[in-house]
This record gives structure tokens, sequence and C-alpha cells, in this order.
């Protein structure tokens, strides 16, 4: 006989799960453990595929988005494969800059 122990959190639906996330993406939200996995996930998804192949430049884009929208630093790094890693320093390097100087 199997037992299973009992879960903790409630069971969510999948457009449950996906409405959190999309607010995340969004700018809205917390940053549960589940989210943090998938936000570091995607990031080095589109990370290793931008550097990867010329013509996916929009990953690269979609990186700086998300760092500007979810105010990701230097210190998200990381949690980054050490593959992508640097690429992410620098888009967070370029978005930093640009905000600085939107500033001034």
């Amino acid at each position: 006989m199997v037992t299973q122990t009992p879960n903790l959190e409630r069971e969510r639906s999948i457009p449950e799960i996906y409405a959190e996330g999309l607010r995340y993406f969004m700018g809205e939200g917390t940053l549960n453990r589940t989210l943090a996995r998938l936000v570091g996930e995607t990031i080095e998804l589109k990370l290793a595929l931008g550097t990867s192949a010329p013509d996916r430049l929009k990953d690269l884009a979609d990186v700086q988005e998300l760092i500007k929208i979810r105010k990701l630093g230097a210190d998200f790094a990381p949690n980054l494969d050490p593959y992508v890693r640097e690429k992410y320093l620098e888009l967070e390097a370029a978005v930093r800059n640009s905000e600085s100087n939107q500033e001034k």
C-alpha cells in the first residue's frame, strides 16, 4: 500500500497558476518559489537562444523588458546558469544605464 503525504499547499488549477504568473510578469504580484524558478528558467532559455541564434534577438529584448518590469538587478545573476550569466549582466547594465540617462 502506497501512502501519499498530504499536500500542504492548496492545489491550484492551471488557469490559476497561469494568471498568477501573468500578474507577476506584468509587474504585479509576489515572487513565490515556483515563480522564482520559472523566471530564472525563462531568462536562461531566452538568453541562450538570443546569444546562439542571430535571428532570435527578440529573446534578448524580452529579457531586458523583464529586467525593467520586475526591477531585477545584478544580484539576480547568481541564480542563472554560468553560460548565460555574463550576457544577463550585460543586459542588466544596459537597462540600468538607459534608465539613469532618462532620469537626467
